[in-house]
């Protein structure tokens, strides 16, 4: 996330880190996204997008 321009809040001694200044559609890519092929990248998104509304709206 530091590359991509964001900040990280990290702790002496603690294996977690804060990062700042994100959004939603962040949480909604992995980092495998940037490894596959275009269309399998957003198809990927796409069924994430798809999982977080119907666990939001569903219930």
């Amino acid at each position: 996330m530091i590359s991509e321009g964001r900040i990280a809040i990290l702790l002496d001694g603690s294996p977690h880190a804060l990062i700042l200044l994100s959004t939603l559609k962040m949480f909604l890519q992995a980092s495998e996204d940037y490894y596959e092929r275009f269309w399998l990248g957003v198809t990927l998104r796409a069924v994430r997008f798809f999982a977080l509304l119907i666990a939001l709206l569903l219930p």
